[in-house]
């Protein structure tokens, strides 16, 4: 199978060192090529929370098809303890996002956000 690059983008406004650090082990448990831009500090949009976030992106190479990913982010997240109750009162304890797959971008209005095109140009990804 093809090998796909993609890039993902982690974050948690909630315990955010242990959880981002949380994060990139299980991700690199499931994906043998991870690496990491550097953590970026970043405030909430559109929450009335003002607790800030920190937020990473992550580059990985897989043959996973991304439904796959999909599945396994949501799964990473349940483990990190996420709940939509939490959600609901703005407590981001992970939450992890398919940005781009092998080229194809996933969630266009992320690539919007200052800290996502910043953490894809440590990577020099371009989109």
């Amino acid at each position: 199978m093809t090998q796909a690059v993609c890039y993902l983008e982690i974050g948690s406004n909630t315990d955010r060192e242990t959880n981002l650090a949380f994060a990139r082990q299980r991700l690199c448990d499931e994906f043998a090529e991870c690496s990491f831009s550097p953590v970026l500090c970043t405030q909430a949009v559109g929450m009335n929370h003002s607790c800030s976030f920190l937020n990473q992106t992550v580059r990985i190479v897989t043959d996973r098809e991304p439904l796959e990913i999909k599945r396994i982010l949501k799964q990473i997240e349940a483990e990190a303890g996420r709940t939509p109750e939490e959600k609901l009162r703005e407590i981001i304890r992970l939450d992890i996002d398919l940005l781009i797959y092998n080229g194809n971008v996933v969630k266009p209005q992320d690539l919007l956000r200052d800290f996502v095109r910043q953490g894809l140009d440590f990577f020099g990804a371009v989109v």
